[in-house]
This record gives C-alpha cells, sequence and structure tokens, in this order.
C-alpha cells in the first residue's frame, strides 16, 4: 500500500512539472474567406412612348454580387430579366440574362473569364469572354 501511495505521489510531481513546460505550437496562416464586397440593383427602362403602336418600352431588371477571395481573386454575378411594356397589350416577358465573371490578379496583369447566358437575344445567346488586363506600370 505504501508503494502505490509513493508511485501515485509521483506521477502527480512529474505531470504537475510536464504541464508547467511550454509547448511549441505552430503558427497557423488564416485560410482566406469569401467575402461579399457589393450588392446592387439596377432599373432601365427604354422608353418608346412617343411610338404608333402604343409601346411603352422595354423595361430591364437587373441584380448583382460581387465577391472577393483574398486579396487575388474577385467574382460576379449579374441577372437580368427585361419586359415588353405596351399600353395596350400589358407587361410581356422578353428575355433574361445572367453574366458569371472571375478575376485573378497577378503583379500587374489580370486575367478575365467571363460567362454569359442570354434568353431571347438576336445576338450571341450564349458565350465564354477570356481577358488579359495588363495594368500601367509605374516608372521609379
Amino acid at each position: 500500500m505504501k508503494k502505490i501511495s509513493i508511485l501515485l505521489a509521483s506521477l502527480a510531481i512529474v505531470s504537475s512539472a510536464y504541464g508547467k513546460e511550454v509547448m511549441p505550437v505552430a503558427e497557423v496562416e488564416a485560410a482566406p474567406m469569401l467575402k461579399v464586397t457589393s450588392v446592387g440593383q439596377s432599373i432601365e427602362i427604354d422608353n418608346d412612348s412617343n411610338s404608333e403602336d402604343g409601346n411603352v418600352g422595354i423595361v430591364m431588371l437587373g441584380n448583382s454580387v460581387n465577391l472577393a477571395y483574398g486579396d487575388d481573386w474577385t467574382f460576379g454575378l449579374f441577372a437580368r430579366k427585361e419586359w415588353n411594356t405596351d399600353t395596350d397589350d400589358g407587361f410581356g416577358s422578353t428575355g433574361s440574362r445572367l453574366d458569371l465573371s472571375a478575376m485573378r490578379a497577378y503583379e500587374n496583369v489580370n486575367l478575365v473569364v467571363r460567362w454569359r447566358q442570354e434568353k431571347e437575344s438576336e445576338s450571341h445567346p450564349s458565350y465564354i469572354h477570356l481577358q488579359l488586363r495588363h495594368l500601367p506600370f509605374e516608372l521609379h
């Protein structure tokens, strides 16, 4: 019984001494987060109110969201819906558009990828656009 109490006491002393040691901790860099940088809404009215057939024009309602991931990546989403307004026939849907874009910033160059899908479009209902933007150099 005496040996067990001595063993337990020695374990308590060793564990308390070990607990007081400073353990090295590796530094962890924070991972970049996806942040909303802006949210917007727009309305555009192409007014044809002086036309002879009673057509008031086309009303377009757009919504946009821009995002950033760290310091190098930005993303954009734009969605738009179009309606034809007529004093005789009322409202009627004429089309819609969805734009998605991503941009990666490098030292003095930006790489941009944009995808657009457009319903009821006379030109290019869907396309992918690649762009390389060269930023101006600073002379020292």
